[in-house]
């Protein structure tokens, strides 16, 4: 299988499609015997592939018989493709996104473990922008500044303990406070879904809940966190920055 072949077979064609419409390329029009022939296609396979091409308007085909083939040029054929893939990507994430709904509507809560920095700040980000009242913050090391985008815009009510300076209202940690634990990483709480994360050997991890124990446990931890940061838990209402 040539290069061009291989990387083309990558933006959505099959291999026998792939080897075909690369051969057209170099053959300019042929029937599918002689496709078959500069391809390797096998013939029983050749049809077919030339057939899924001409659906995709990667090929135009004659009304002689045999059918002669020919390659539309790259160009529109590569923009042919990413207009298919696209549009492929966005039925595919209705789709999941329905069945997605559907299985949380019948979710009974857990917690779940998140691998890897990326995933775990994303995850943070997610549960910041689904939530209307209420996005609650502890931030050791100052990771949350990878989550002020979604602070700024959020019209929920934001309360942050952080050692960092970032542009929502934030209560500090006291000079002399000392987290027993010293966890080097941050909890977020949303309406109905909290984050844990904490560094391990491996990297980042984190835990995610949607259970209400969970969330009341680590509301209530917040709340202490709160006080030990010198304001009273139920009489703020700091919102997101200007």
């Amino acid at each position: 299988m040539d290069d061009a072949a291989k990387k083309l077979e990558k933006l959505g064609p099959t291999k026998y499609g792939a080897l075909a419409f690369t051969a057209l390329t170099r053959l300019g029009e042929a029937t599918a015997k002689e496709v078959h022939e500069e391809s390797g296609v096998p013939r029983s396979n050749v049809y077919g592939a030339l057939d899924r091409l001409a659906d995709r308007g990667l090929v135009e085909t004659s009304g002689s018989r045999p059918t002669v083939y020919r390659a539309v040029e790259p160009e529109e054929a590569m923009d042919r493709l990413k207009r298919l893939r696209r549009s492929e990507e966005r039925e595919a994430l209705q789709t999941l996104k329905k069945a997605y709904t559907e299985s949380r509507k019948e979710s009974k809560g857990g917690v779940w473990t998140i691998t890897g920095e990326r995933n775990v700040v994303e995850r943070g980000r997610e549960i910041i922008r689904a939530s209307r009242e209420k996005v609650w913050i502890i931030d050791y090391p100052g990771v949350v500044a990878d989550l002020e985008p979604e602070l700024s815009e959020t019209a929920a009510e934001t309360r942050v303990v952080t050692t960092a300076e970032v542009d929502v209202d934030t209560r500090p940690f006291p000079d002399d406070f000392a987290h027993p634990i010293r966890m080097n990483g941050f909890v977020v709480i949303g309406d109905s879904e909290m984050l844990v994360s904490f560094e391990t050997e491996d990297g980042r991890r984190g835990i995610f809940s949607d259970s209400p124990g969970m969330m009341q446990l680590f509301e209530t931890f917040f709340r202490f966190r709160l006080k030990r940061a010198g304001s009273d838990p139920e009489s703020i209402t700091s919102g997101a920055a200007d």
